[in-house]
């Protein structure tokens, strides 16, 4: 998604607004941990939340990761 990226030789760039993502990872934990049908999988340079088995939490889900992305700045975005 142009967070990361391979060049002709092989060398892997990473985007450096990607670390801060940790800073939002916890509250992101905490979510998951308090639903036992969400699962948060960190993608390195991304954040996902799956809620396939906790489809009736799809507007909490969409609120908090809204919330991360307004904390994070203009530099990210929800892709649902």
């Amino acid at each position: 998604h142009g967070v990361e990226r391979r060049d002709a030789s092989g060398h892997v760039h990473v985007c450096g607004s990607a670390a801060r993502l940790a800073t939002v990872r916890p509250a992101l934990e905490r979510l998951a941990s308090r639903h036992p049908g969400l699962r948060l999988e960190d993608k390195g340079s991304a954040l996902a939340i799956h809620y396939r088995l906790a489809s009736g939490l799809a507007g909490e889900v969409e609120r908090e990761l809204g919330a991360a992305a307004d904390r994070l700045g203009p530099d990210f975005h929800v892709q649902p």
